[in-house]
């Protein structure tokens, strides 16, 4: 198996481990037992566990970059924005439901100086381009002036986060793309301004 694919693997298999035993539970030696590898030939392609969840970060935001890029590289109402950026992770999600532990693992994650600033730093962009998006949306006089648009970020990233978690306790079975569409219509609902 070449590098690239073995250490492909290795995050694979280390995001369905923080799915099925959690952070806390999470070893080198359950990931290597899943890889059908020794703990030995693990650290052949990581130096440590934290390097092997950075990796798994890094693979948790692969999309980002292109998601904000597809979005600003249109001419799109940002209303329509707000909506289709949460729908486009909540499908991400829907094909992939164990990526979710990433985005619920956060919390624990902050216990080392490399993965908390790694989190935080792709959890920051995300709340920066709804921010701005929302702050869009206000200039074009879409949403109220006393909207306090970075509390509305907070409200709207951290619903679709508790509904992630509501859809995981819960077993998949309603449709994340359908609620995640209709909390965000129902959150912006108080703060759109209608003619």
């Amino acid at each position: 198996m070449s590098l690239l694919h073995r250490r492909e693997g290795i995050i694979i298999s280390t995001i369905e481990a923080l799915h099925e035993v959690g952070i806390q539970n999470l070893s080198t030696k359950e990931i290597a037992r899943r890889q059908g590898v020794t703990e030995g030939a693990l650290f052949r392609h990581f130096k440590n566990k934290t390097e092997i969840l950075i990796g798994v970060l890094e693979h948790f935001s692969q999309y980002d970059e292109h998601i904000f890029k597809v979005f600003l590289n249109k001419e799109l109402d940002p209303l329509y924005i707000i909506t289709n950026f949460i729908s486009t992770y909540a499908v991400y999600y829907e094909n992939y439901p164990e990526i979710t532990s990433v985005l619920h693992a956060h919390n624990s994650l902050l216990v080392d100086a490399e993965l908390e600033e790694k989190a935080n730093s792709i959890f920051n962009k995300r709340k920066e381009f709804v921010y701005n998006t929302l702050e869009q949306s206000k200039k074009l006089g879409q949403i109220k002036q006393s909207t306090d648009c970075k509390i509305l970020t907070d409200i709207i990233l951290g619903g679709f986060k508790e509904l992630c978690l509501s859809w995981k306790i819960g077993n998949y079975k309603f449709s994340l793309k359908k609620h995640a569409v209709n909390m965000v219509g129902m959150i912006m609902k108080s703060h759109v301004v209608f003619e």
